[in-house]
């Protein structure tokens, strides 16, 4: 298994999939991609940022809510997802690949989300 992580995308979906592009070019057995919190603007006051990302791969993308991502919207996101390899891990779960079970835990408060 050979995996590409990322972070802190906040809504850059051009920038993640040129990121994607590259490293699966360079890396062609890439099978699996983590993006480790701060995906998207998911604040209420804010876009629903996964709904605008399409990522350009059939690659599993399995993330977790960072502290600038809204668990509440996320954990709806499930339930309706926009892209079907876009797989949300809510905070605490569990994910076995390859005989190897991954925890995903979250990140801090934000200090800055009223801005």
């Amino acid at each position: 298994m050979k995996f590409l992580i990322l972070s802190d995308i906040h809504g850059a979906w051009k920038a993640a999939n040129y990121t994607i592009k590259l490293a699966l070019k360079k890396h062609p057995d890439i099978n699996i991609i983590f993006q480790l919190g701060d995906l998207g603007e998911f604040w209420p006051s804010g876009k629903r940022g996964y709904s605008r990302w399409n990522p350009e791969t059939n690659l599993p993308i399995y993330f977790i809510d960072g502290n600038h991502d809204n668990a509440d919207i996320l954990f709806e996101y499930n339930k309706h997802p926009h892209a079907p390899n876009l797989i949300y891990q809510p905070r605490g779960s569990l994910l076995e690949i390859d005989g190897f079970r991954l925890l995903f835990v979250g990140g801090a408060s934000s200090i800055d989300k009223d801005y």
